[in-house]
């Protein structure tokens, strides 16, 4: 039953992330998934022959998912791809510029949008034009820098984002250790979730999902 509850649940959250049309995020959850099938093996958290059913049944539900749909599929992976990368690599620049002359403090808690017309006028008005949607969702900032690293260096300076990397890596410990100390069904699920966490970090080089208020 458990097993079951959590191939449902895996389910839902592919889904889920695919929904977005996200690129990083479905490239990473990729990724994770292999990372997981060819980890719990030998682990014993999952049985060859349900590595292998559960291959194949992955490969026909995403051709049956992508063949249809092939042409939108791949409007969204090069549509705007270069204009995205333009857009993350400008913020990324800005938010640089902020820590460079904040190094230990940033420019505080919430304040990148506040102080980012003095460095990169053209986002600015970008995050001027959303900030009517901000009481709607009750968010925190509109359009942040893409890169959550990079935000908290800014905001909070090399202290925060030492903190802010001590409380990841310090989750992603207690979920190594979890994995070893269970077995079976259990095994699995932490097995999921640590490389679920590793590629939630990774795709937060481009998105800033960590340090987004729930609406």
């Amino acid at each position: 039953l458990l097993k079951l509850a959590a191939f449902v649940i895996r389910l839902a959250g592919v889904a889920g992330v695919i929904a977005t049309q996200s690129r990083a995020p479905t490239a990473l959850l990729g990724l994770a998934l292999v990372g997981v099938a060819i980890l719990a093996v030998p682990l014993r958290a999952l049985s060859l022959r349900g590595l292998v059913g559960g291959g194949l049944f992955a490969l026909v539900a995403g051709a049956a998912v992508l063949v249809p749909n092939l042409d939108a599929v791949r409007a969204r992976l090069f549509g705007d791809l270069a204009a995205s990368i333009q857009f993350r690599e400008e913020y990324n620049d800005a938010a640089l510029a902020m820590w460079n002359e904040h190094p230990l403090l940033g420019v505080g808690p919430n304040n990148e949008s506040l102080d980012l017309p003095f460095f990169a006028p053209r986002l600015a008005s970008i995050v001027k034009q959303l900030e009517q949607f901000q009481s709607r969702a009750d968010i925190r900032a509109s359009a942040p820098v893409h890169n959550v690293y990079l935000l908290m260096l800014a905001e909070d300076g090399i202290i925060g984002l030492a903190a802010f990397l001590m409380l990841l890596f310090g989750t992603l410990r207690r979920g190594v250790y979890a994995t070893a100390a269970s077995e079976g069904a259990v095994r699995g699920i932490c097995l999921g979730l640590c490389v679920g966490l590793v590629a939630d970090f990774a795709q937060q080089g481009v998105d800033f999902s960590l340090w987004f208020d729930p609406s």
